[in-house]
């Protein structure tokens, strides 16, 4: 059961560390060995980014002793660690001679991000969900606009994109609705935030990626519940990667059955 945590992107930095080792693999920033060193390696990578032990504590949303903890010994949980790295730019945990793939699978690149939502398809789908938009509305990573210029003008706009110096983990005021196709390599992180600052979220994704038993977890433990998953289209111009596309709509409070629709 450790061993399929660990896989899964979970559990504790020593009990990878453990695989690790076993499997003569390498932390993807570091070739020490000793927990010294692999600490002291991705704090120089955190210095390098100009960023303080306390910067990157509130970009992720644990303590400053947390940080410190890593940095100096390299223990805690496998899940703050890749979500440190993502912060670095950083996207495999593991690395090592000959190896396809990753041992816990990364974040995409940054590239793979780039898919965005055809006008007509965000148009649709903010649409179905119009009779109950009311208040403030935030697309947290608005791209070119697809979501953002179809939100109905009767409400409080706002938007976020990284590429525009609004990084979305930073935004911190309360809205009523974040409705969005969010960058995959950052979907942990934008979910947790999203659960925290709003109480109606709708998320284009693959449908697969709500499923897991963690983000399940998740979703409950921060008060929520799956009102309505919308099938939608695969549009043409995105990758055909064999998953079902959906618009989720995750409601703070809903406890009734998640309605299936099909956007056509």
């Amino acid at each position: 059961m450790t061993v399929r945590t660990v896989l899964e992107g979970g559990g504790t930095i020593a009990s990878l560390d453990k695989l690790r080792r076993v499997l003569k693999l390498s932390w993807s920033w570091s070739s020490a060995e000793t927990p010294t060193g692999i600490g002291r390696d991705l704090a120089r990578r955190r210095k390098g980014k100009g960023m303080s032990q306390r910067d990157m504590a509130v970009r992720l949303g644990v303590t400053h002793q947390t940080i410190v903890t890593m940095e100096t010994t390299f223990r805690g949980r496998v899940e703050t660690l890749q979500r440190y790295l993502r912060v670095l730019g950083i996207h495999d945990l593991l690395r090592g001679p000959g190896q396809s793939r990753p041992l816990v699978p990364g974040a995409n690149e940054a590239a793979a991000d780039r898919v965005f939502t055809p006008r007509d398809l965000a148009g649709r789908i903010v649409r179905r969900f119009d009779r109950h938009l009311q208040g403030s509305i935030l697309d947290p990573a608005r791209g070119e606009g697809a979501f953002f210029d179809h939100f109905p003008a009767h409400l409080d706009r706002h938007w976020c994109e990284l590429d525009e110096g609004r990084d979305f983990l930073a935004w911190t005021r309360e809205v009523d609705w974040i409705m969005t196709n969010p960058p995959f390599s950052r979907l942990r992180d934008f979910l947790s935030h999203s659960l925290q600052v709003s109480r109606n979220v709708v998320f284009l994704m693959p449908l697969s990626h709500l499923t897991t038993s963690h983000r399940i977890a998740k979703i409950r433990s921060a008060g929520f519940g799956v009102r309505v998953i919308l099938l939608v289209p695969r549009p043409a111009s995105w990758p055909n990667s064999g998953f079902q596309f959906a618009a989720i709509w995750l409601q703070k409070g809903w406890s009734g059955p998640a309605r299936f629709e099909d956007l056509g």
